[in-house]
């Protein structure tokens, strides 16, 4: 199979709106964003010139509220709801054809996050949504199966803990998503109740 061309690359390589995003703790955040960080940078083809984009690492809780004004007075709402919980994760994932989950560490579907989840559906009205699916993505691409297998045989080989990690949710992270992710800005943060 052929890798996407940049075309393709750019045509689900855009976001949209208003994100909430769960941020690991620094002791999980700073490992996870060197294996990106260099995920990005040796999959990146200057030929067809395709960088792949560098973020940080996050898990998305829930995604597309459009305004502003929405985003931070709901989020405001949600931080209310929702209780701190633990999240860890639980071994590695990929999906073809999916540009913002190609490679991804898993999530467990615990209480505590699902809650989350369920409570940032009914606040945001978003309750006919996919359903969720929480993970926290290494790469952003549309690369060959092949390609995605080795990128996770690397990340083992780089950090064989990497997929057990966990963390303590104490806050949640309204971002702005719309456009290339060169173009995604932190809003602000939420405490959320212990």
């Amino acid at each position: 199979m052929k890798r996407a061309s940049e075309s393709e690359m750019l045509s689900k390589a855009k976001g949209d709106g208003y994100s909430i995003w769960l941020v690991p703790t620094k002791s999980v955040y700073a490992p996870l964003e060197r294996i990106m960080n260099r995920l990005s940078h040796e999959h990146s083809d200057h030929t067809l010139g395709y960088q792949a984009p560098r973020f940080g690492p996050h898990i998305t809780l829930i995604s597309g509220v459009s305004s502003r004004g929405e985003a931070i007075a709901k989020t405001l709402k949600l931080a209310s709801l929702i209780k701190q919980f633990d999240v860890r994760f639980s071994g590695f994932g990929q999906l073809d054809d999916e540009y913002f989950r190609c490679v991804f560490i898993k999530v467990a579907e615990t209480k505590g996050l699902m809650d989350a989840n369920k409570a940032a559906r009914q606040v945001f009205n978003k309750a006919k949504a996919p359903k969720y699916m929480p993970h926290l993505s290494l790469i952003y691409g549309l690369f060959p199966s092949a390609t995605r297998k080795e990128i996770i045989y690397k990340v083992k080989r780089i950090n064989p803990g990497a997929a057990a990690y966990k963390f303590h949710v104490g806050k949640i992270s309204l971002y702005r998503t719309k456009d290339t992710v060169d173009k995604w800005y932190k809003v602000r943060d939420f405490k959320v109740e212990a």
